[in-house]
């Protein structure tokens, strides 16, 4: 295989790619050919989802919401063992890495969570997300004052 050439390689369809697949990349900064995994490119230019409407992530009041930083992240979530959550924790959703990082947060259960707009967290008023289904807020991460901006929300 080491005399095989990239456009000789049998093609994998978008369909069949999975986390932990690896691509060659270039590293101009070492002069070498390095791999990195589908996970790790996705952090760069993809969406990261974490949970599912069916099967959500839990939050608590100390844990917060918790993101990959990427630029774009999808998370739905639902208070811990099904029961409304104050988030308390500092900071209320972990740091983004870089300006206009995206975070989407959805609460498809029927079960409050709040978050207020402090420790991170900066938007108008208190968040309550959860009173009806399919209720969401937008974030966008803005580095120079280290806090993700509530940019919309819905209720359901």
């Amino acid at each position: 295989m080491a005399d095989t050439k990239i456009s000789e390689l049998t093609e994998l369809a978008a369909s069949q790619v999975v986390a932990g697949d690896q691509l060659a990349i270039v590293d101009n900064s070492a002069s070498e050919t390095k791999r990195i995994t589908h996970t790790e490119l996705k952090k760069l230019y993809g969406n990261i989802v974490t949970g599912t409407p069916s099967s959500p992530t839990e939050v608590s009041a100390a844990s917060g919401i918790a993101v990959a930083s990427v630029s774009r992240e999808v998370v739905f979530i639902q208070g811990a063992s099904n029961t409304n959550v104050t988030i308390t924790a500092s900071p209320k959703i972990a740091a983004g890495a870089n300006d206009g990082d995206t975070l989407e947060v959805f609460n498809f259960t029927s079960h409050i969570v709040k978050i207020s707009m402090t420790s991170g967290v900066d938007g108008p008023g208190q968040l309550e997300l959860g009173t009806g289904y399919n209720q969401h807020a937008t974030f966008i991460w803005v580095e120079a004052n280290s806090v993700w901006w509530n940019i919309s929300r819905s209720n359901g």
